[in-house]
């Protein structure tokens, strides 16, 4: 049995899980992830608190606490926070079709503010 906080995540970078990641991440305001892709991998963002503003494939929409947003493989995308409080975004990553790793950590930690 393996129980960690989900802020450390868990996934194929620590050998827990081999297709699936699962991050908690809070962004400051003004923080973002950097534009990024990923071969042979989907998401789901789950926005927990805050709000914000998710960039897919050349689209722009603002997000909120409740959004669910899905990111299909190889789509250029990232989020940053909008407002004057954080942002939590509840990470899911699956490797599709068994190919590819779930997203590795460092993704998680590129976090760029402007």
């Amino acid at each position: 049995m393996i129980i960690r906080d989900i802020s450390q995540g868990i996934g194929p970078q620590d050998g827990t899980l081999r297709l699936l990641g699962i991050w908690d991440t809070v962004l400051d305001m003004g923080e973002g992830f950097r534009p990024h892709a990923h071969d042979g991998v989907e998401e789901a963002y789950y926005i927990v608190e805050g709000k914000g503003e998710m960039f897919l494939s050349g689209e722009a929409q603002e997000v909120k606490a409740g959004d669910i947003v899905y990111i299909p493989p190889k789509s250029i995308h990232f989020i940053r926070s909008k407002g004057r409080a954080s942002l939590r975004v509840i990470t899911v990553s699956v490797a599709v079709g068994g190919e590819g790793q779930a997203l590795p950590p460092y993704y998680q930690i590129a976090i760029s503010k402007n």
